[in-house]
């Protein structure tokens, strides 16, 4: 029997919240593969939106404070309260919302770890249902 689109949508997050589950109690962190151009580039055009909102730098962390943070402590998987948001923040800043990005974001790196490379695939596949 053929799923349903949410039926299907709802599958793949199944998936994808039971690898970054799987990630997280292993206490797994990663080092930084770097992210897609096009997402660098639509985070900038959001920064230049919020600026010309009058949003002062000083109110959420630039894309390349980001990931100066990535570099240089590495990347950890979250799962947000409602198990419905999967999000890449700074390794040991559980406390730090405000460096995340979705796991689309990142680059696929042949040496990456199976299930990392796994969970970006279903959030790309996820962003696209």
């Amino acid at each position: 029997m053929k799923q349903s689109p949410d039926e299907h949508r709802e599958h793949l997050l199944n998936q994808a919240i039971k690898i970054a589950t799987e990630l997280i109690k292993r206490k797994e962190t990663f080092p930084f593969p770097g992210i897609k151009q096009v997402y660098y580039d639509r985070c900038k055009e959001e920064e230049q939106k919020l600026i010309d909102l009058g949003i002062g730098i000083d109110d959420f962390d630039p894309i390349d404070t980001a990931l100066e943070n990535f570099r240089g402590q590495g990347i950890e998987v979250c799962i947000g309260n409602n198990n419905k948001y999967i999000y890449i923040i700074p390794a040991g800043s559980r406390d730090n919302k405000s460096s995340t990005i979705p796991p689309r974001y990142l680059d696929i790196k042949d040496e990456m770890n199976p299930l990392l490379k796994e969970l970006i695939e279903l959030d790309s596949l996820l962003k696209l249902n």
